[in-house]
């Protein structure tokens, strides 16, 4: 059941045309990273473990706004419409239907940020055609600290930002809750 209001989740917020012109955008955003912002210490190459790492650190916390913009629409689309005295009336159990929503939060914010941290490694491909502060390109410089960094506080921050919106249930106290935190 879960799976299936998964499904049906990723079919409502995917029928969004404007979702489209996010992804581009955002790998347009982490091409741009890789290319204007330099991040680079003396004698560190612009495209090491460390300094990877470091950006994908600052990336992350991207990650924060795109869960709340993310969680606003799908976790009160009900009351907004006011179709929530509808569905909450029916017999529909809390376990089955929460978790495609925690669910959703997370694999949309996880979408994103791997559209800018490709984006941040396809900066650094173009720069590597005459560019001597370059390392060789090893993609497991890109992945771990995505695994490692990236997935954890996606995961924690959804965890905080989902529950908050159940329980408030309006987007401007929830968008005031998470940008104070």
């Amino acid at each position: 059941m879960t799976w299936t209001l998964l499904i049906s989740e990723y079919r409502f917020y995917f029928r969004n045309r404007l979702q489209y012109l996010l992804f581009p955008l955002m790998i347009v955003l982490g091409v741009m990273v890789s290319q204007f912002a330099r991040f680079s210490f003396p004698g560190v190459y612009l495209n090491s473990p460390w300094v990877i790492t470091y950006v994908f650190g600052l990336l992350t916390i991207s990650i924060v706004f795109i869960i709340t913009l993310v969680a606003a629409q799908v976790l009160t689309r009900e009351s907004d419409t006011l179709f929530d005295r509808i569905l909450y009336a029916t017999p529909l159990q809390k376990k089955h239907f929460l978790p495609g929503r925690f669910l959703t939060v997370f694999s949309i914010s996880i979408i994103y940020s791997v559209l800018l941290n490709t984006g941040y490694m396809f900066g650094h491909l173009l720069r590597a055609q005459g560019g001597e502060d370059l390392a060789m390109f090893n993609i497991l410089y890109y992945v771990y600290p995505f695994m490692c960094l990236t997935l954890p506080n996606a995961f924690f921050c959804t965890a905080i930002v989902t529950p908050a919106g159940w329980i408030i249930r309006n987007k401007l106290v929830g968008f005031r809750l998470k940008i104070n935190r």
